[in-house]
């Protein structure tokens, strides 16, 4: 059991579902605004994720030919650290996004 000092405080998490146009632009603001600092992709549900090899380029060329099941985006931005996690579901791609503890 934990004592009210002890407790551990979570980062604010943002979820939100985006259709084909805004993901475009969620790639061009990205392309345009931030520092990728790693990159994290899976083939499909039951793959396991790979990094290395891959650049933002190709992570969106290969999330607009559906070739990328989900992907783990870190990036600097502003001087804070996000981790973006992009997953397929039938309305489109949910994005859902913390800040960073690096």
């Amino acid at each position: 059991m934990s004592r009210e000092n002890d407790a551990i405080e979570f980062p604010d998490v943002f979820i939100d579902v985006l259709g084909e146009q805004e993901i475009t632009s969620y790639f061009d603001d990205l392309r345009q605004a931030a520092r990728v600092v790693e990159l994290r992709v899976k083939g499909g549900a039951v793959d396991y994720s790979a990094d290395g090899g891959h650049d933002l380029e190709r992570c969106a060329r290969d999330w607009a030919s559906e070739v990328i099941y989900s992907l783990q985006i870190v990036y600097s931005f502003d001087g804070v650290v996000w981790c973006d996690t992009l997953q397929r579901v039938p309305d489109g791609t949910r994005v859902v996004r913390l800040q960073s503890v690096r």
